[in-house]
């Protein structure tokens, strides 16, 4: 923590085989992963459970963060995670693993999605597990936050 803000430790080769597992998956809103499940055994997910799951099967510690797209946005500003321009930072190669969230609002549900070098990784609508821009339209017009999770990833 050189610059006093917290970091995690992520295993990227895990991080990036566990994603890759989930491609074909469905989203469902509500649909959580049990933290431990293999990929094999779940055919759905929504953004929050993907992230969590995502985080916990690819950090040595297991990390296990709350649920929820708003849960976890707390716990990302609460537990100290440098909070940073989304739009400045989401497109850098610098193998950050970068957290980037949606408020909820008027009837409509919030959204999660970790990006690093420019992409995303996330679970949304319409698709599933999958990957797209930092910059899609979706993305860059309502991201409310966005917090730095990793130092650069080996």
């Amino acid at each position: 923590m050189p610059d006093g803000f917290k970091t995690i430790q992520v295993n990227r080769s895990r991080l990036v085989d566990l994603m890759e597992a989930c491609y074909g998956k469905h989203y469902r809103f509500g649909a959580k992963v049990a933290l431990d499940a293999a990929p094999s055994s779940f055919d759905e997910c929504d953004c929050s459970g993907f992230v969590r799951w995502l985080l916990h099967g690819s950090t040595s510690d297991r990390l296990v963060i709350p649920d929820g797209s708003w849960n976890q946005h707390q716990w990302c500003r609460t537990n100290g995670f440098k909070p940073t321009d989304y739009s400045a930072v989401a497109g850098l190669k610098d193998s950050r693993l970068r957290i980037a969230f949606i408020e909820p609002r008027r009837g409509r549900a919030g959204h999660v999605w970790l990006i690093i070098n420019g992409g995303t990784i996330e679970s949304y609508g319409g698709h599933g597990p999958g990957r797209r821009g930092w910059n899609c339209k979706p993305l860059l017009s309502r991201v409310s936050a966005c917090y730095v999770l990793t130092d650069p990833l080996p």
